[in-house]
C-alpha cells in the first residue's frame, strides 16, 4: 500500500513538473513583445534588469499584502471585531496594491525610456494588447467563477487565496 502511494506520488510530481516550467499567458505575450522589439543587447540587458528589480519588489509587495490580509482575518475573528481596527487593515492593504499598480506604471516608462522611437510604438502596442487581455480575462474569470471579485469576503477571509 506504501508504496504504490509512494508510486502515485511520484508520477503525479514527474507530470506536473513540466507543465508548471510552461509560461503563462502574460509570460509568452512578454516574450513575443520582447522578439518584437529586437532589442540589442545593451538594451536587453537593461530591460533584464529592470524586469527582475521590478519582480523581487512585486514578490515583497504581495507577502506584505498577504500578510496583513492575514492580519485582517484574525481581527474579524476575534469574539468582538474592531470595525475600526478592521478598516484601517484594509485601508493599509488598498494603499500597497496602488503602491504596486503605481510601480508597474514607473517600470513600463523606465522601459520605455531604454527604446528608440520605433521600439516605443511597438512597446506602446504590446501594452494596449495587455490591458485588452486584461479586461476580457477580468470578465471571464468572474463569470466562471460565480463572485464579483477576488477580494476581502468578510470574516471568511479572501477569496481565491488561502484557506477560508
Amino acid at each position: 500500500m506504501i508504496m504504490k502511494t509512494l508510486v502515485a506520488a511520484i508520477i503525479m510530481v514527474t507530470l506536473s513538473v513540466p507543465v508548471l516550467a510552461q509560461p503563462g499567458p502574460g509570460q509568452e505575450m512578454r516574450i513575443r513583445l520582447i522578439d518584437e522589439l529586437n532589442l540589442t543587447d545593451q538594451q536587453k540587458k537593461a530591460v533584464d534588469e529592470l524586469h527582475e528589480k521590478a519582480l523581487r519588489e512585486a514578490i515583497e509587495q504581495r507577502s506584505q499584502i498577504d500578510n496583513l490580509r492575514l492580519d485582517a482575518r484574525k481581527l474579524f475573528a476575534a469574539d468582538k471585531p474592531d470595525q475600526a481596527a478592521i478598516e484601517k487593515k484594509l485601508n493599509e492593504i488598498s494603499k500597497l496594491q496602488a503602491e504596486t499598480k503605481t510601480r508597474r506604471v514607473q517600470n513600463w516608462f523606465a522601459v520605455n525610456k531604454l527604446l528608440t522611437p520605433e521600439q516605443q510604438v511597438i512597446w506602446k502596442k504590446g501594452l494596449e494588447r495587455r490591458i485588452e487581455g486584461m479586461g476580457r480575462m477580468g470578465f471571464r474569470n468572474r463569470m466562471h467563477r460565480n463572485e464579483p471579485n477576488r477580494g476581502f469576503d468578510g470574516p471568511r477571509g479572501f477569496r481565491g487565496r488561502g484557506p477560508g
